[in-house]
């Protein structure tokens, strides 16, 4: 929370700071200050997000309100071997009704 830290699950399932909802946080004079809530988007500025990842220098967090993702009904893996970088490229171009290696991809 403090590093707004993710590893390798960022590119899935983004950062830290975008899971935080709500903050309660007791500032450098003391005060007790809650900042956001359980909606995903509060209006003005992003003071959550100034927040999460300043490790400690604007605050001290003693209660972190978060949203929760839901697993995935299932999970399938895909292996996918091409000859080379350039068919590999052209695999991610292939959509319904485009040619795609000379043949068409439509499924009609």
């Amino acid at each position: 929370m403090a590093e707004n830290s993710g590893g390798a699950h960022c590119l899935k399932y983004g950062f830290t700071s975008n899971h935080v909802t709500g903050l309660e946080v007791v500032t450098p004079d003391g005060q007790l200050v809650r900042l956001g809530g359980q909606a995903p988007d509060a209006p003005g500025y992003d003071l959550l997000g100034a927040l999460v990842g300043s490790q400690g220098a604007l605050g001290i967090v003693t209660e972190v309100t978060v949203r929760l993702l839901r697993l995935p009904e299932s999970v399938r893996t895909l292996l996918a071997a091409f000859p080379s970088t350039d068919e590999a490229g052209a695999a991610t171009r292939c959509g319904s009704g485009s040619t795609c290696g000379g043949r068409s991809t439509d499924s009609s």
